[in-house]
């Protein structure tokens, strides 16, 4: 299991986390959770390869333990994803279909969305621009 990185000096969870968001900081993975209601948003930042994908999954697996009625996964801040993150999404797009959840991925840079394109996935996630576009898409 990655290891735990101390959060920087000059952070102060009652300051930088907002009432309703969970956080988890592991190595170069950042993992945020909002609920609205029925809908839940993933924001994840940073790398997720071999080292932080069993962490992304954890905490997928905890969105699931309270199921939204819609997931969305907000890649905005994604510098770098391997096949290792392919392989959580993928099992995170079953689980959705098997309990009849809409997933939406949005915000994919040019670099994610070439590995999504070249391998396949693109055709198999429904892929927004934006949050307020996957946002809109799941309300309809």
């Amino acid at each position: 299991m990655p290891k735990r990185t101390a959060a920087p000096a000059n952070f102060n969870i009652d300051r930088d986390i907002p009432v309703g968001k969970a956080i988890l900081l592991v190595d170069n993975l950042g993992v945020t959770q909002e609920r609205d209601g029925t809908l839940a948003v993933v924001c994840v930042r940073g790398r997720i390869d071999s080292a932080t994908s069993v962490q992304f999954e954890a905490e997928l697996d905890i969105v699931f333990a309270d199921p939204p009625d819609a997931l969305i996964i907000d890649l905005t801040d994604l510098n770098y994803m391997s096949s290792a993150g392919l392989r959580v999404l993928l099992v995170v797009a079953k689980r959705a279909r098997a309990e009849e959840r809409p997933l939406i991925l949005c915000n994919l840079a040019p670099g994610i969305r070439e590995v999504f394109d070249i391998s396949g996935f693109s055709t198999i996630f429904e892929i927004a621009a934006t949050r307020a576009e996957a946002e809109a898409r799941v309300r309809g």
